[in-house]
Parts: C-alpha cells; sequence; structure tokens
C-alpha cells in the first residue's frame, strides 16, 4: 500500500508542481501544499504529514526562494512558510501549530533546528521593511533581512513573535505572546514584551 501510494505522490507532483516540489524517496506526505509563485525550490522529508493547509510562498519579483524540511515533520491548519526571496530551514521531528508564519524574504534565512516546537499562531519573520526615507511611503521601501537561527529542541508557544537578527539556543523556551528582539541562550526561558529571561531550565 504504502509503495502504491508513494508512487502516486511522485506522480503528482511532476504534475501539479512541475518540479517546483521534490520528496524524498517513499514520502507519506498525507496533504498537498498549496504553492504559491514559481521562483523557488522546495524539499520535504519522509513521512511529512500536514493536518489541514499548508501554502508555500515564493516572490516571483525577487530572487529565488528555497524551502528544506526534514523528516517526520508535522503541521496543523493554515500554516504559512515563506521563502520569498530567502531560505527557510527545518529540522528533523518539525511540528508548526496552525495559524503560524515563517517567512524570509531578501536574501534573509530563517533556520530551525531538530525537534522544535512551534505552536499556534507564532509569527517568526526574517525581515523588516525600510523606514529610511520619510518621502516614500513604508510600503514602497525596499524589504532587507538578516536572518534568524533556532536551535535544535526549542519550544515557541502560542503568539510568540521573532524579530529579524535573533538567535535562540538550544533547549530554549519562548513563553506565549512573548516578543524576542535579542538573542536567547540556550536552555532559557524568557517571556514579555520585549522578551526578558525569567528562569533557565538547567535549574
Amino acid at each position: 500500500f504504502y509503495l502504491l501510494k508513494a508512487i502516486f505522490i511522485w506522480a503528482a507532483v511532476g504534475i501539479l508542481y512541475h518540479d517546483l516540489l521534490k520528496l524524498s524517496f517513499f514520502p507519506l506526505l498525507s496533504r498537498f501544499p498549496l504553492i504559491r509563485g514559481t521562483n523557488g525550490f522546495a524539499r520535504v522529508g519522509r513521512n511529512a504529514r500536514v493536518f489541514g493547509s499548508l501554502e508555500i510562498v515564493f516572490d516571483d519579483r525577487c530572487c529565488r526562494g528555497d524551502l528544506e524540511i526534514g523528516e517526520h515533520f508535522n503541521s496543523q491548519n493554515n500554516v504559512t512558510l515563506a521563502p520569498r526571496g530567502g531560505t527557510i530551514r527545518i529540522g528533523h521531528n518539525g511540528f508548526v501549530g496552525s495559524g503560524t508564519l515563517i517567512q524570509a524574504t531578501s536574501g534573509s534565512f530563517v533556520s530551525i533546528g531538530d525537534n522544535v516546537l512551534v505552536a499556534n499562531l507564532v509569527t517568526i519573520v526574517a525581515s523588516n521593511h525600510s523606514t529610511s526615507s520619510i518621502l516614500t511611503p513604508m510600503r514602497l521601501q525596499p524589504e532587507r533581512g538578516v536572518g534568524i537561527r533556532i536551535g535544535s529542541d526549542v519550544w515557541i508557544a502560542a503568539h510568540a513573535v521573532l524579530t529579524d537578527g535573533i538567535e535562540v539556543g538550544d533547549g530554549a523556551v519562548i513563553a506565549a505572546g512573548a516578543v524576542v528582539t535579542r538573542n536567547v541562550p540556550k536552555y532559557a526561558i524568557v517571556a514579555g514584551i520585549p522578551a526578558k529571561q525569567i528562569g533557565s531550565r538547567r535549574g
């Protein structure tokens, strides 16, 4: 049964996505993602499971985007992964909750390690609008990004926001509703707006 399912997925991907989406050997992708734009490439590991809708967004006006998802990935409904001219990499055994946005634009990146839990309605955006000119509306000024790096075994709770240029160490916990504007040490527990360390998993 699994062999037949894998063959069907390979055939369907080739027809529907014209090689935009590449799946590892014999994956068990439970649903097809919706792909917007063509200027990019996505790779999905074995046993990826999508419970609901997953949208992958490329930016045809900009440089090529790249999305790489490891094995045993799970996502819930209304998840958006948007490598709009940037790179998004999610390690093995990742989980992304409903309504979450992960975006990398303008040559920036979002790198997420293994065994990372991203809860519902989290925003991880590796870019900012330029605000340098007061003569040009901000919506018309270019987006620029540095990148966001998240280690392994990290828990990002619901409604958290991770801003561009930060790094989250292995084993850290980001509390619900936190706005992370600076680096988070390994095993730290952070909360608040802006997020501050309130504890450590090391005791």
